[in-house]
């Protein structure tokens, strides 16, 4: 009777080492698929800002941010920021050879 008490007890013993296994072996699947699609998902947003950051939308994020100012100067001397053109990244130039394709006054 005991051996077969003890042949029943390994048996359980057994079972459950082996559910603990399937169980460990399951979570370090899940585990490996969540950093997988964590890794994929940081690679994929790391290729669409290299496409995203052009020097031209720098200077449309920059310019918003300025346009977002609530301060308003008045006077004759401007903050160095508002007309620094390595900040605008040449846009007074862009405006200026436009106007002056319109010729004076405005005419085209």
């Amino acid at each position: 009777r005991s051996r077969i008490l003890q042949a029943q007890l390994l048996a359980e013993q057994e079972a459950a080492k082996k559910t603990e296994e399937i169980q460990n072996e399951m979570y370090m699947a899940k585990q490996r698929a969540a950093a997988d699609a964590a890794q994929y998902a940081a690679e994929r947003e790391a290729a669409g800002w290299a496409l995203k950051l052009t020097p031209q939308f720098l200077e449309y994020t920059f310019l918003q941010a300025i346009s977002n100012n609530t301060k308003m100067w008045w006077g004759e001397r401007l903050p160095a920021m508002v007309t620094d053109q390595r900040l605008l990244g040449g846009l007074f130039d862009g405006l200026r050879a436009e106007k002056d394709k319109r010729g004076p006054a405005g005419q085209a």
